[in-house]
Order: structure tokens, then C-alpha cells, then sequence
């Protein structure tokens, strides 16, 4: 993992670990947390976005050359700093779900799963195509900035994962281009041998700039704005929780066997909250 380099990476430095903690170093890199970068700006244009998902995507690609899945993949993830017209991205946290074995049912845990691939809520054997489902997300939320899945009450948002549920008819949905809408659906499918995978992806209209609009879309950084604020109204929602749990019940040892998040897997209650969403 020392060795990997890639520009859209967020390259790793050292690691340190000690029975109680491990501890990363990563290169320095100036910028801000992506959906942040894109509200401050006064005009958005699909050229911009497609230029942003292009880079993730290679980021994607390279880690998933090296059999890597970072599953862990959302804004505050991707960093972007301004570089003449355009804008470089990077990937960050790249390493840390493959060198502590991290589990994506941490994202239950913290009472969000914006981001999580159905098959996460299906089986806990999954890898490269969680990301490609989350880089779908992201670019939904880009767009729009509302989540695709996010529904009046938690069920229903896990019923609307798990069967695909996407709603292209609101307002915020006038003026982007088929392509997106295109390449969204097919980022978002269900079931992952038929998701496209980051090579696909390259390929893709929208991404190769032949097909992508330049019309400015004004409204695009307000609502990212919008976005951002609610994400930070639930964080602190889950930190206040957090703080009234009992500390045993935060504590996740850290073990050599690479199962440092320990969660307890009722097989049995599991597969019974999932056929009350399907059915």
C-alpha cells in the first residue's frame, strides 16, 4: 500500500501501529472536501462535474487494478483544489478500509447509509463494485443535491436501495443531459455484475467530454450548500447519540486478524428485516 501512487490518490505515507491504535501519515494536500469546493463556486457546468467524476473514476480504476475496493467512498473522501480553469481531485483514505479490514456495516452503525450498495445489506462479501454504486450517488447528489434513495421514513429508504428506486422528474433534473442521467442509472444498478465497472466507465459519453453540455447551471452550488449543511446537521445528531451510548459499547479492539471492527452478525434477524423491506 506504501508503494501505490496515483494522481486522483491521496498517496501513503507511513502507518504506525501500536495494540491500541493505528495511526497513518498521508501526503499534504491543499483543498477542500468536494461538495464544499463546489459551493463556494459562483456557477457550476456538467463540463465541471464530468471532469471531477473523471478523476475519481481513475482513482477507482488504479485502486482496482491492484484489487483494492475502497468502500468508504463519499464526499468528505474526495478533496478538490482549483488548477487553472479546471479543478484536480483526489481520493483520500484510500488504504484504510484494506489495512484495518474495515466492514461497511460501520455505516450502519453511524446511522447512515447514503452511500452503501445494496448487496452490502445482502452478504458481507463485496469489493470493487460498492464504489461504483457510491461514485453513482455522489454524482446524483452533485446534480441535485438531494439523495437518491432518501425517503420519509428509514425503511423505505432501505427499500428504495435495495430495489434501485431512482425519481429523475424534479425541477432540479431540467436542463442535465441525458448522458448524466444515463450514466447515473447504469452506476446505480442493483445487482453488481450488471453495475458499470470504473474501465466501463471511462468509456462513457459523459465521462469522454463528447456529449457532455457547457451550459452554466446556477443553482447547482446553492443546493450543494443545502446538501452540506444537512450532513452536518446529522453528524452531530449521531455524535450527540453516540455520547449517551456506554463507552463498552463503542469500544472496537483492535486485532491482528484483520476484524478490528467488531459487530455482531445475527444472520437470523437480518434476513427477516430484509424480507419485511422486499416484500
Amino acid at each position: 500500500l506504501l508503494h501505490l501512487e496515483h494522481s486522483n490518490v491521496v498517496r501513503l505515507r507511513e502507518v504506525f501501529e501500536s495494540n491500541a491504535y493505528i495511526l497513518l501519515v498521508s501526503e499534504y494536500v491543499e483543498g477542500k472536501p468536494l461538495f464544499e469546493y463546489f459551493a463556494c463556486l459562483n456557477e457550476m457546468t456538467e463540463v465541471l462535474m464530468s471532469s471531477a467524476v473523471k478523476q475519481i473514476n481513475r482513482g477507482l480504476m488504479y485502486l482496482h487494478g491492484f484489487g483494492i475496493a475502497h468502500r468508504d467512498l463519499k464526499p468528505n473522501n474526495i478533496l478538490a483544489t482549483k488548477f487553472g480553469e479546471s479543478i484536480i481531485v483526489k481520493i483520500t483514505d484510500a488504504a484504510f478500509s484494506t489495512i484495518i479490514g474495515m466492514d461497511m456495516e460501520m455505516e450502519l452503525v453511524n446511522g447512515d447509509v447514503t452511500f452503501t450498495a445494496p448487496e452490502i445489506f445482502l452478504t458481507h462479501k463485496h469489493g470493487a463494485p460498492v464504489d461504483m454504486w457510491a461514485l453513482g450517488v455522489l454524482l446524483f447528489i452533485m446534480v441535485s443535491g438531494m439523495e437518491p434513495f432518501k425517503r420519509e421514513n428509514e425503511m423505505d429508504s432501505f427499500r428504495a436501495i435495495l430495489k434501485g428506486e431512482l425519481n429523475f422528474d424534479g425541477a432540479e433534473w431540467e436542463g442535465i443531459s441525458m448522458h448524466c442521467k444515463d450514466l447515473i442509472r447504469r452506476l446505480l444498478a442493483v445487482e453488481p455484475v450488471v453495475r458499470l465497472t470504473a474501465i466501463q466507465t471511462t468509456n462513457h459519453k459523459w465521462i469522454s467530454g463528447d456529449e457532455t453540455p457547457k451550459h452554466i447551471l446556477p443553482e447547482i452550488p446553492y443546493r450543494l450548500e443545502s446538501f452540506n449543511q444537512r450532513c452536518k446537521e446529522r453528524a452531530e445528531y449521531w455524535r450527540s447519540v453516540r455520547s449517551l451510548l456506554p463507552e463498552d459499547h463503542l469500544e472496537r479492539p483492535l486485532v491482528k486478524d484483520n476484524s478490528c471492527i467488531a459487530l455482531q452478525n445475527r444472520e437470523s434477524e437480518r434476513n427477516a428485516t430484509l424480507n419485511k423491506l422486499l416484500y
